[in-house]
């Protein structure tokens, strides 16, 4: 029974995008991604400095 509930908010939080549909849960992983490998590059530029 907890799936369904899952899938079904999943489905009302759907977001159109010019290249598909992603849903806020799928926003939100991507987003955390982009801020881990942002914090990579800055934590190896700031390295390269001293």
């Amino acid at each position: 029974m907890e799936n369904k509930i899952e899938s079904t908010d999943i489905q009302q939080n759907k977001t159109n995008n010019s290249e598909g549909d992603f849903s806020v849960q799928e926003l939100k992983l991507l987003n955390l991604i982009a801020e881990i490998i942002v914090n990579i590059s800055i934590r190896e530029s700031y390295e390269k400095g001293n």
